[in-house]
């Protein structure tokens, strides 16, 4: 018999009521299948790609986030679905890695981006008729108007590209560059440019164009659109700096195009979250996002130092 504030119960009862839940209630927290979480040696490792020194506060970051993220969202098993419908669809060899590979590697060679870019192009091309049996002119269709994938498991993933794509995407960045032009020219954005220098004064230049560009992410829902119109908002700091545009160039890079990416109603969110069956509750998992920004925030801190 056990005692209680103004009753009893016996240990029969107890044992009873437990089973009674055991059997009728799952109070177990359900595990989230989110696919294999990269390692943080490999999240190290893509940080590396664009954020320069600051290994201690890298690999600290890798291990917190991705210690936390494991934690609460153990993986049971690797869904083999994407898997086997690839090796069904496509000849899966070394060939196949080729251009991706000159793409990560010719730049560490001191090769220019848009030579690396167009070697990695026609290595695609070589792995696309000899590996994957596709002609030339089939090839060419496909640049054009894009590939389209009819295995259902993966059609939302593979279909698209072509530079018929790329039309909706040049006439953003086009009306994006006049918009930021006609406001430049009027002056309209002249408040605009004070109040985010003073800001950038008090706070730094990369927490300051974080939140120049989650703002514009936010109003314009356009990543494109958000690009050019930060630069614009965050020019004037620059050049009265002594920064320059690359400067300001590498800092968009690292923060705003990353950052507009976990704004929910942002088209560059909520394209990929629709595509993947996913909801907001996956933009944690962005690792990448949020961690180059921060990288990029501790290094700006310590060039000041010195």
């Amino acid at each position: 018999m056990f005692e209680g504030p103004d009753a009893f119960i016996c240990n029969e009862c107890i044992a009873l009521c437990n089973r009674y839940m055991g059997d009728n209630y799952d109070i177990s927290e359900p595990d989230i299948d989110l696919g294999e979480l990269p390692k943080p040696k490999e999240i190290k490792e893509i940080l590396d790609q664009y954020v320069i020194g600051q290994d201690t506060a890298k690999k600290t970051l890798s291990v917190a986030v991705y210690a936390v993220l494991s934690r609460l969202y153990p993986i049971q098993q690797v869904e083999p679905a994407i898997l086997q419908a690839l090796e069904e669809s496509f000849n899966l060899n070394w060939m196949t890695v080729v251009p991706a590979i000159a793409l990560l590697v010719l730049p560490w060679f001191k090769m220019k981006a848009i030579t690396s870019i167009a070697i990695s192009c026609l290595l695609a091309v070589i792995s696309a008729v000899a590996a994957q049996g596709m002609s030339i002119g089939e090839v060419l269709r496909v640049s054009v108007v894009g590939y389209e994938e009819l295995n259902p498991a993966l059609s939302s993933i593979l279909s698209g590209g072509g530079l018929v794509s790329m039309i909706n995407s040049v006439c953003i960045v086009f009306l994006s560059c006049a918009y930021a032009g006609i406001f430049n020219g009027t002056g309209i954005l002249d408040p605009l440019k004070i109040k985010a220098g003073s800001l950038a004064e008090r706070i730094g230049r990369i927490p300051a164009q974080s939140l120049v560009g989650m703002c514009c992410g936010s109003l314009f829902c356009n990543q494109a659109v958000s690009v050019v119109m930060t630069g614009g908002i965050m020019e004037r700091y620059y050049r009265e700096n002594g920064l320059g545009g690359e400067a300001m160039a590498r800092d968009i890079g690292n923060t705003v195009v990353n950052l507009v990416g976990m704004i929910p109603w942002c088209i560059a969110c909520s394209v990929p979250l629709a595509n993947m069956g996913g909801t907001a509750a996956a933009i944690p998992f962005a690792v990448f996002l949020y961690l180059v920004p921060l990288c990029a925030w501790v290094t700006s801190r310590r060039e000041a130092k010195k």
